[in-house]
């Protein structure tokens, strides 16, 4: 065998550097990717972690404290995205309703707000607002605010 020249040599040795640099490659995007989606999970936890904290709505349990109104309801709903939720979602965010109840093949969820309490519970005969969460195949499809 002759020696080869520095060209032939590189002629010779492309196609070995050329799969040597894919593999490079490949492995530089797959880092970044893996990396990507595990920032991207790290946020969606941080958004769902967020999202549940207990709000004023959860700490006026009885509606004596006067921090649940009509516009606060619309604001979580909004806020949380719970017309697209599901009904675990909604609770995570509004807490346990104060009564359940049913009507037309619907679960009703009923908060009560802008109540009359003595010493932060409710008085006996008192007026009450109720905040009426309709859920249909586990959905939120309407709501309605009333006062006695």
């Amino acid at each position: 065998m002759g020696k080869l020249t520095l060209a032939e040599l590189l002629i010779k040795s492309l196609p070995k550097m050329a799969s040597n640099l894919l593999a490079i490659v490949m492995v530089f995007l797959f880092a970044g990717c893996h990396s990507q989606n595990n920032e991207s999970s790290k946020q969606a936890g941080k958004d769902i972690q967020a999202k549940y904290v207990p709000n004023d709505w959860i700490k006026d349990k009885c509606g004596c404290l006067k921090l649940r109104n009509e516009k606060l309801a619309y604001k979580l709903i909004h806020e949380n995205n719970l017309t697209k939720g599901t009904k675990d979602d909604f609770l995570k965010v509004f807490g346990a309703a104060n009564k359940i109840d049913n009507a037309n093949n619907k679960e009703v969820l009923i908060y009560y707000f802008d109540c009359v309490c003595v010493n932060n519970n409710l008085k006996d005969n008192g007026d009450k607002c109720y905040a009426s969460f309709y859920f249909e195949k586990n959905k939120l499809k309407a709501e309605s605010f009333i006062c006695e």
